[in-house]
């Protein structure tokens, strides 16, 4: 019965429920970006680029299916978690992760810059939203608990060596 609370009470697990955690809000659909426009505003989601007038009524709603990313996400964070009994395939799922994550984080950075692209018309002010901070947030401990899963392989392969 002890062996089944150690995949919880490893830091990495902790690591990769914190990122799956802030990947969920992400994808309830808060405002990742806000681009203002002289006639409105957009705001991009995980669902995709809405359209906003003046008085906040939705004009156009562009689907944009990020939130396949993120389910893709925290399906492998998940995996990561329960793949703790096999220490190389538990790092592999984790660099797989990492990538994928790191990757999306350049994505969205490059869809911030290309606002009057996304959007057709001239930006005035944007703004990043929750959703960016939360996903952002993520990222780092992604990272933290690929090392945790590095430091248990190579004790385990150190202390394999003594035997």
């Amino acid at each position: 019965m002890h062996k089944n609370y150690t995949m919880i009470q490893r830091v990495q697990s902790l690591y990769l429920l914190i990122s799956v955690v802030c990947l969920s809000i992400v994808s309830f659909g808060s405002s990742i970006i806000a681009f203002e426009t002289k006639t409105g505003y957009f705001t991009l989601s995980s669902y995709g680029v809405q359209e906003f007038n003046q008085t906040n009524k939705l004009v156009n709603f562009s689907s944009f299916p990020f939130y396949i990313s993120i389910i893709i996400l925290i399906l492998l964070c998940i995996l990561t978690i329960f793949s703790y009994k096999n220490l190389k395939q538990q790092l592999k799922f984790g660099r797989l992760t990492l990538f994928i994550y790191f990757l999306l984080c350049i994505l969205l950075v490059v869809l911030s810059f290309m606002g009057n692209t996304i959007t057709g018309q001239e930006i005035v002010s944007k703004r990043v939203g929750l959703g960016f901070f939360l996903f952002a947030t993520g990222l780092p401990f992604v990272f933290l608990a690929n090392v945790g899963i590095k430091r248990d392989k190579n004790l385990l392969d150190s202390l394999n060596r003594l035997r």
